[in-house]
């Protein structure tokens, strides 16, 4: 028989005034018949903070770069993994008014947000606060867009956007809709409501499975879409067929 490992990534965290930690990697392996073949979807890069010039990190998609109101630069936005490309950048930080970089999402890059557009005092550019949007998938059956990147907070300027896709709002102050959504990957936006705020934590990851073939036993239930059985993992879990 041929069975597979599911292991679903926690989404990512804030620290107080400093850079953030990154998603975890969800992942499906296969180690049957003395073979391995290993899927590892990789987590999304953590921010670089409030009170902070620190780079985006990298990630499946980037982070969005730190931002401070000294005249030292800014933190640059987070790369994304190269191998194999998963997702895009995030965005570059500000540091006049505090619009931190949004994350990348799975679709898109970091964006513009039209009302952050000065240039910063450190070398001219421009806030990519937006977070990025994701990508949609009909994998279930039904279309779903997932893996958005969270917007980044400003200081009295205008908060990012975020991605579609299940990223979080940035923000002036701490709310639920900065997370990211459970089981779709987006990214936590930023909050900028003083020192020591934490932003929004980054949703959880899922793997979907879609076989011509039901499997013989599996951790979660089958839903069926035509002639083909979807099974969504949201949860560490396994697939079996015989």
């Amino acid at each position: 028989g041929i069975s597979y490992v599911i292991t679903i990534g926690g989404g990512g965290s804030s620290n107080n005034d400093a850079p953030g930690n990154a998603g975890v990697n969800s992942s499906i392996n296969n180690t049957a018949g003395g073979g391995s073949q290993n899927i590892i979807s990789t987590g999304g890069g953590f921010g670089g903070g409030g009170q902070s010039d620190a780079d985006g990190g990298t990630g499946g998609s980037g982070g969005g770069g730190g931002c401070h109101p000294a005249s030292s630069p800014p933190g640059a936005a987070g790369p994304r993994t190269t191998n194999p490309i998963q997702g895009n950048v995030g965005g570059l930080g500000h540091n006049s008014t505090f619009p931190c970089g949004g994350g990348g999402g799975a679709g898109q890059a970091a964006q513009l947000n039209p009302n952050s557009t000065s240039s910063h005092p450190a070398g001219g550019g421009t806030a990519l606060i937006n977070g990025g949007d994701g990508l949609a998938s009909s994998i279930t059956g039904s279309s779903v867009t997932r893996a958005g990147g969270g917007g980044g907070s400003s200081n009295g300027g205008q908060n990012g956007q975020a991605g579609t896709g299940g990223g979080g709002l940035g923000a002036s102050n701490a709310a639920d809709e900065n997370n990211g959504t459970a089981n779709t990957g987006g990214g936590g936006g930023g909050v900028h409501a003083g020192p020591n705020t934490l932003g929004g934590s980054g949703g959880s990851g899922v793997i979907i499975v879609r076989s011509k073939t039901q499997a013989a036993s599996a951790s979660v239930s089958a839903a069926t879409d035509g002639d083909y059985y979807v099974y969504a993992f949201t949860g560490d879990g396994g697939i079996e067929w015989s």
